[in-house]
């Protein structure tokens, strides 16, 4: 493990693997963005989605990102994680929304903090009641400021009936 500092910008990361028994080569290329955070305003990280718990702040170790956004199994502690960077320490007020692909409300927080880092985790696996799509809205508020993040996923797992949605189908429901 190593760390280094990136200024904000866009960026393409290259990943380069090659099996050392058979000589296959694999290479995969992601753009990304380092977001520029003002100094002096409220400004909101990615929102990342996760299969495990998370602690502290996204450089704490102990989460494991879910990169394609689906609650696939029981075992998972399906959720998001971001973090709101509040430098003027003000009160801010924020919300977290999940609606269905009908727009319908199933589950909705509002919180009020007055850190300069808050590091906020939502556990989504318990509140998702069918399979199907769904999307999490964030916004928050702080001295003149607003900050909103909109993000679609996915559950193929029903906690009410403990299956996945491809076993269901498989089985003639």
């Amino acid at each position: 493990r190593f760390d280094f500092d990136v200024s904000p910008g866009f960026y393409d990361m290259v990943l380069e693997m090659t099996d050392l028994d058979t000589n296959r080569k694999l290479k995969r290329k992601k753009s990304f963005e380092v977001m520029r955070f003002e100094e002096d305003r409220l400004s909101m990280s990615d929102v990342i989605f996760v299969d495990s718990g998370v602690s502290g702040t996204m450089a704490s170790t102990g989460w494991s990102p879910n990169l394609n956004r689906t609650l696939e199994d029981a075992n998972s502690d399906f959720g998001v994680h971001f973090e709101i960077y509040n430098p003027a320490m003000d009160s801010v007020s924020f919300s977290v929304q999940v609606r269905d692909s009908r727009d319908s409300l199933v589950f909705e927080e509002q919180i009020l903090r007055d850190q300069e880092v808050i590091a906020h985790f939502v556990s989504l696996k318990e509140r998702l009641l069918a399979a199907g799509p769904y999307y999490l809205k964030v916004e928050a508020q702080a001295a003149g400021y607003a900050v909103t993040a909109r993000e679609s996923f996915l559950s193929q797992y029903s906690p009410n009936t403990g299956a996945a949605e491809d076993d269901r189908e498989s089985q003639g429901h």
